[in-house]
């Protein structure tokens, strides 16, 4: 039974692995992960196989400046935080998963201050 599970598992990681580098290979990609307690970002090279940049709430220095590591002022000190270190390692644009949320999320972290957010929501502004 176990190894059962174990081969549909590996077939849909083979899968979706797949899917990613066929359509990541002029550009980095955004992934965010959120759970109820945190909120992680990366921007990886499929190409190279690297993470370039990434930023949690789980590191040391965000810990205690932030009192919810889930919240909508996470996910904007996140987004903050991963555009500066990206910046830095010289990536000027990176792909993601178009989506759609009701809260501020790690992306509108990063566009923030962007000419593009002057038409932003005022309950947008972190």
């Amino acid at each position: 039974m176990a190894d059962h599970k174990r081969k549909q598992h590996d077939s849909r990681a083979r899968r979706t692995r797949g899917k990613i580098k066929r359509v990541s290979t002029d550009r980095p990609r955004l992934s965010v992960f959120r759970s109820s307690k945190n909120i992680s970002a990366q921007i990886i090279d499929d190409g190279a196989g690297k993470t370039i940049a990434s930023a949690s709430t789980l590191d040391v220095d965000l810990r205690k400046d932030l009192p919810k590591g889930s919240d909508k002022d996470a996910a904007a000190t996140i987004g903050k935080i991963l555009a500066e270190r990206a910046v830095k390692a010289g990536v000027k644009e990176a792909k993601g998963t178009p989506r759609e949320f009701t809260t501020i999320t790690v992306t509108d972290g990063i566009a923030m201050g962007h000419e593009g957010m002057r038409s932003s929501l005022p309950s947008r502004e972190a």
